[in-house]
């Protein structure tokens, strides 16, 4: 078991999120969100986010477990045993096998326009970075309420001006361009706006795990690469939600080609001009066809003129003499 542990310190981290597979008694499983709380050699403790489980999940000592989590941008997957239960939220857990690449649909990553702002603490203290984190939390989740409140329960869409990014997002974390320069392990506050129905406004911290130098022309840029270090589950599960909705809006778009807009005025004015090009091409057509029938009866039926009949007999005289 020894020859493991290396490897379960790579893709295992003390305060990373995973996901946990619980069997249920009646089949299947329940995906169960958890942090890792500790790690020693092939042990884990993870504390569980729900205080109360489904009836039905197994977390007895001996059941098996399978854990999944996103690190460097890629999923994960690996067994686990259960040995101990401190309660029905801490689990004692030994880690079996090797962990094998996994393609969770947490961690699909899509490029996106997102409205979003950062702001990045002077003091890199995590303590209060967490805290800032929460306040921000505390004073939006108020305001919603508020709202609710003074519309009888509907929250109006409300459409603030934040100036949207080109960013890679997943569940677990988003890369992203930025002026600035920033250290591995440096934490950001993020504020997101997912363009759904109604749109959401999700606050998370971001950790900084890569920041490569580009340039824009003489302009010197930061591609910087987050995971999310402090995230709401339930906004976790919006950020899936939207990625989910632009694939499938992905997949429409290859299957049926370009779909036009009655928003987009560019592409509007685009098919008008496409539209008419069309009508004016079929009229000329349409007008030629006519033209060669009328001429094809007129002939059948009215015979050469005089003027006509001396014409093409000097045209034909002409041809012989010239060959």
């Amino acid at each position: 078991m020894s020859s493991y542990i290396p490897q379960y310190q790579k893709y295992f981290s003390v305060n990373q999120r995973v996901i946990v597979r619980i069997p249920l008694e009646e089949g299947g499983t329940f995906k169960e969100w958890a942090e890792v709380k500790t790690l020693r050699e092939d042990l884990v403790d993870v504390q569980l986010s729900r205080d109360i489980l489904p009836s039905g999940a197994e977390l007895s000592s001996g059941t098996t477990l399978e854990l999944r989590m996103g690190t460097r941008g890629n999923g994960y997957r690996c067994r686990a045993m259960v040995v101990a239960t401190g309660n029905q939220k801490r689990l004692r857990l030994r880690l079996l096998g090797d962990v094998l690449l996994d393609e969770l649909r947490e961690y699909f990553r899509i490029d996106v326009y997102l409205p979003l702002q950062l702001t990045v603490p002077v003091r890199q203290d995590a303590e209060r970075v967490l805290e800032e984190w929460q306040m921000r939390r505390t004073v939006r989740l108020r305001k919603k309420q508020k709202e609710s409140q003074a519309y009888n329960g509907w929250i109006p869409d409300t459409k603030e001006e934040v100036p949207a990014r080109a960013a890679n997002i997943s569940g677990g974390g988003l890369r992203v361009t930025i002026p600035e320069k920033l250290h591995d392990g440096d934490l950001v506050l993020f504020e997101l706006t997912l363009p759904l129905h109604p749109r959401i406004v999700i606050d998370v911290v971001g950790q900084v795990i890569t920041s490569q130098e580009i340039y824009a022309g003489t302009t010197s840029l930061h591609s910087t690469a987050f995971r999310f270090f402090h995230i709401d589950e339930r906004d976790r599960d919006q950020i899936v939600k939207y990625i989910t909705a632009e694939q499938l809006a992905l997949l429409r778009h290859y299957r049926k080609g370009l779909e036009i807009s009655p928003d987009d005025p560019a592409m509007l004015r685009f098919a008008r001009k496409q539209v008419i090009a069309l009508a004016v091409a079929s009229g000329v057509c349409l007008f030629l066809i006519w033209f060669l029938s009328w001429a094809s009866a007129y002939r059948a039926t009215h015979p050469r003129s005089e003027l006509e009949r001396i014409f093409h007999k000097g045209l034909m005289e002409y041809i012989e003499k010239i060959r």
